[in-house]
Formats: structure tokens, sequence, C-alpha cells
């Protein structure tokens, strides 16, 4: 219920709880039964034993109460993500690669735009991959700053605003401008 969301968005703003949503899983599994993914030129960067271990695990058959159920949870997914975008909840973005259909890169690009939209702003989704990511590692294993600067950098300004379109650059469409 909207009261038991809240509640819970509640508890986790209280504690600080930091929060990898992966709509990008949610969204695979809801449409795994579409074979449109399969013809996704990406697919060319994945190794074959992956792509033979994804086409094994998928059975050739499902009930249709199975895609309903599914359809029904990547929805309210998306709902309970746009609540938690709205009050301001500590989102980080992850893609849980080699899930089904998701490769490494490709889908944080996906996972970005999934967040877009729930309603983040392209700079959010840039931090929530960036700086926010810094900031929950450091949180959670009480770590300086200073111990990962020689690995990471943290974010300060507008990144979509780096790429002029006549540079070549080809970003989605909700990340060529820098606000909602």
């Amino acid at each position: 219920t909207r009261d038991q969301m809240n509640r819970l968005i509640d508890l986790l703003l209280e504690r600080g709880t930091w929060m990898a949503v992966t709509r990008i899983v949610w969204h695979t599994i809801a449409h795994e039964w579409d074979p449109r993914p399969w013809d996704n030129p990406n697919l060319r960067y994945a190794p074959r034993p992956l792509l033979a271990w994804w086409r094994a695990r998928k059975p050739h058959e499902f009930p249709r109460e199975y895609w309903y159920d599914w359809a029904r949870a990547e929805g309210a997914m998306q709902i309970f993500i746009a609540h938690l975008i709205e009050r301001g909840a500590k989102i980080i973005a992850g893609s849980d690669a080699p899930f089904v259909h998701v490769l490494p890169g490709f889908g944080l690009h996906e996972e970005l735009q999934l967040l877009l939209d729930c309603g983040m702003t392209p700079t959010q989704a840039i931090h929530a991959a960036t700086s926010e990511l810094l900031t929950a590692l450091i949180d959670a294993n009480g770590l300086r700053a200073p111990d990962l600067a020689s690995a990471v950098f943290t974010v300060t300004h507008d990144l979509t605003a780096a790429f002029p379109a006549d540079q070549g650059v080809c970003l989605p469409d909700s990340l060529d401008k820098t606000g909602p």
C-alpha cells in the first residue's frame, strides 16, 4: 500500500540507506519473453559462452500469468523508485551485469535511461553512477575519500554539457540536455 511504501522510504531516509535499484534487471525480466533483445547489435561484444549461458537458462515457454506478474512488478518498482527520487533517497546506479541481456557498460547506460524514466534529472543520473557511488563505497567501508583518490574521481560539474553534438558523441536524447 502507499502507507507501507512511505513507511519504508521513511526508514531508508532515517537510516541513510543507499539503494542500488538496478531497474535494468527488473526491466529485462519483465520483457524476457520479447525476442528483440537477441537482435541487439551490442551483443556482438558478448563472449560466446555468456550468450550460450543466457540462451540455456531461458525457458521456451512461460505461462501468460508469469508475464502479467512481472509487468505489474516492473510498474510497481518504477513507481517506488520515482517516490525514492522525489523524497531524496540515496540512489546509486548499477546494472548487475552480466545479467541476461545486460552487458557491462551498455547495461549501465540503459540503467541511467531507466532512472531518467523514473524522474531523475540527467545530472542526478550521472552523479548516481559516479560521485554518489564513490560516497556509498566510502560509507559502506568506513573509508576516507583520500583512500580512493588514486582510483576514482568526483564529478563536480555537469558532464552532460561536455559533449557538444557536433563532436560526434552520441548520447541518449534524454542525456543531451542539462535539466529535466
